[in-house]
């Protein structure tokens, strides 16, 4: 993916927490600073950020594994296009990651719980996220998809194949990439902690005997 973006290059004043060179050929700065990410003429900052995504591809020629690309996605709904980081070094790609999560990802967690506890939903894939639980819509043949509610209790998670699904009963399941910019890995956690912890309501974690 190509950003076309008008470069708005990062404040002169901050300095760099983390820099590296990818590209095999030519070769582009990735600089991340307290404030955010400087990629290819472009600055995000870490407080705009409103989605994001992250995952690797495993690449296969003639049966043959010729290696994994990783792809690190930005949005800060600035009427741009996301920006999009690739990398083939797993090393780059892990640290990018946790500075995106410690920087952003925390924050992008709190508002949606937030959201959340304030009654709003959130469309993931087909199914919708409240706090309660999740709607999760299933296709039938010549007839409207067929929506159920599952309360979190109700609900598993598995992970595979670059994917975060989401079981209720009966067959009902949403399948939801993680390397796409819909904040599948923001999501899985708020679930996965509601879970452990036996919440009945994803906002529950906002509160301090949650932690």
């Amino acid at each position: 993916m190509t950003d076309n973006a008008t470069p708005s290059p990062a404040p002169a004043t901050q300095t760099p927490i983390y820099e590296v060179k990818i590209g095999l050929i030519f070769r582009s700065t990735l600089t991340i600073t307290q404030e955010g990410v400087q990629w290819r003429g472009r600055f995000v900052r870490f407080s705009d950020i409103v989605s994001t995504g992250w995952g690797g591809t495993r690449h296969i020629y003639n049966g043959i594994p010729t290696g994994t690309t990783y792809d690190i996605h930005l949005d800060d709904r600035q009427k741009r296009r996301p920006m999009t980081i690739r990398t083939r070094r797993k090393a780059v790609y892990s640290t990018i990651v946790d500075a995106i999560w410690q920087m952003a990802g925390i924050e992008i967690l709190t508002r949606l719980l937030e959201g959340l506890r304030a009654g709003e939903r959130y469309m993931v894939g087909g199914s919708m996220v409240s706090d309660e639980g999740i709607h999760i819509s299933r296709k039938k043949l010549f007839k409207d998809p067929e929506v159920v509610f599952f309360p979190w209790r109700q609900v598993s998670v598995v992970r595979q194949q670059g994917n975060c699904i989401i079981h209720g009963e009966r067959g009902f399941s949403e399948c939801l990439p993680y390397n796409e910019n819909n904040n599948t890995h923001i999501i899985d956690y708020a679930i996965e902690m509601a879970l452990q912890n036996g919440l009945t309501r994803l906002s529950d974690m906002l509160q301090p005997t949650a932690q």
